[in-house]
């Protein structure tokens, strides 16, 4: 039982996020500037590097990705 109360915590905190996320008019327009800025990059065959250490280094292959 534990462990299904742990993975409805996990999805609530992941809806919140969401949530937070659509109810920020400000954390939007900085996303949608940086989907214009990595596409135009790509359509000019330009190339976007990420890099990190540790856990970053995660970040930064899963951005990639």
């Amino acid at each position: 039982m534990q462990s299904q109360q742990f993975i409805k915590d996990s999805l609530e905190q992941a809806l919140k996020a969401n949530e937070d996320t659509l109810n920020n008019p400000e954390y939007l327009q900085a996303l949608a500037q940086a989907v214009e800025t990595f596409t135009n990059c790509f359509q000019n065959s330009g190339h976007v590097y990420s890099c990190g250490n540790g856990g970053s280094m995660c970040d930064a292959i899963h951005f990639a990705e």
